[in-house]
């Protein structure tokens, strides 16, 4: 789960690269990444020609061929709240007509 990106490269240059890392080595096949509501509204109001370094490496590391599912989810704060909680919401892996929780699924964004 995401809830913000960091200063200073963090997000591409610390969590990004590890997971990548992972992912080359073959210790991460599936990914499920889930955002603030605003990340999502960014994207889409920017489109693909203005966006940040970390939607750039957000959509490079979910479109990896290795990933053997990668999704992106979208929610409000609290929703996130309750979803790293634990609180029997398929740890993430629905969208909102799946558990009635309130994540989107925002996959198609990628690509």
């Amino acid at each position: 789960m995401v809830l913000r990106w960091g200063k200073g490269g963090f997000w591409e240059r610390e969590v990004v690269k590890r997971l990548e890392d992972a992912v080359l080595v073959g210790k991460l096949r599936r990914l499920v990444v889930c955002v603030k509501d605003k990340v999502v509204e960014e994207k889409r109001r920017y489109g693909v020609g203005r966006e940040r370094e970390p939607w750039r490496s957000l959509r490079r590391l979910l479109r990896d061929p290795y990933l053997e599912e990668a999704r992106l989810l979208a929610g409000d704060e609290e929703v996130l709240a309750a979803v790293g909680d634990g609180d029997g919401q398929d740890g993430g892996h629905g969208d909102e007509k799946e558990n009635g929780k309130g994540l989107r699924d925002f996959t198609w964004l990628l690509e």
